[in-house]
C-alpha cells in the first residue's frame, strides 16, 4: 500500500482539499484498495480547525465527498509513516525540513506540481491569502492525477 500525506501551512485549505481529491480520483480509478492518505500542516495554527469553507465549497461544486476534518500539524511519526509528502509551496518545503531536516529520506517529498510537466506554476497558492480556491482546484487537480501518471510510470519501470 502507498501511504500519500499533502502538507500545506495550516491543514485547513489546500492539504485537505487534495486528501479528498485524491480519494476520489482514486476510487474512481478502483485503485482505493492500493493507498492510503491524508493531510497534515506545517503550522499548529489551525490545529483543531475543520476544514475551510471556501474549500469544502469547491469541493461540492465538483462532487468530493468529505467528512469532518480536523487540522494536525505534521509530526516524525507522519513523516516515517509516509511513503510521499507532497507538499504545497516552497514556504512549506523550507518549514519542513527546518524541523525535520535530518530524518527526511531522499525522493519522498516533493511539491505537488513537481509532477507537472512544463506547468506555468510550481507552487499552489494559499487560498485563504489569494481567495482563488477555483485555480487551487485545478492546481491540486492536475498534481494529483501526474503524480499518479509518475506512480504508474515508476511501477512500470519494475516490471
Amino acid at each position: 500500500m502507498v501511504k500519500v500525506l499533502f502538507v500545506c501551512h495550516g491543514n485547513i485549505c489546500r492539504s485537505p482539499m487534495a486528501k479528498y481529491v485524491f480519494k476520489k480520483i482514486i476510487c474512481d480509478m478502483k485503485l482505493d484498495h492500493l493507498f492510503s492518505c491524508d493531510s497534515r500542516g506545517v503550522s499548529d495554527v489551525c490545529q483543531g480547525d475543520s476544514m475551510d469553507l471556501r474549500s469544502a465549497k469547491i469541493l461540492k461544486k465538483y462532487g468530493y465527498p468529505f467528512d469532518n476534518h480536523c487540522a494536525k500539524k505534521i509530526l516524525l511519526e507522519d513523516l516515517l509513516t509516509y511513503d510521499y509528502i507532497l507538499i504545497m509551496d516552497e514556504l512549506n518545503q523550507k518549514h519542513l525540513y527546518q524541523m525535520f531536516n535530518r530524518n527526511i529520506q531522499h525522493g519522498k517529498v516533493f511539491k505537488l506540481l513537481f509532477f507537472v510537466p512544463n506547468y506555468q506554476r510550481s507552487d499552489i497558492a494559499d487560498p485563504y491569502y489569494t481567495l482563488d480556491f477555483e485555480t487551487c482546484y485545478e492546481d491540486i487537480y492536475k498534481g494529483i492525477n501526474e503524480f499518479l501518471r509518475f506512480l504508474n510510470s515508476k511501477n512500470d519501470e519494475h516490471k
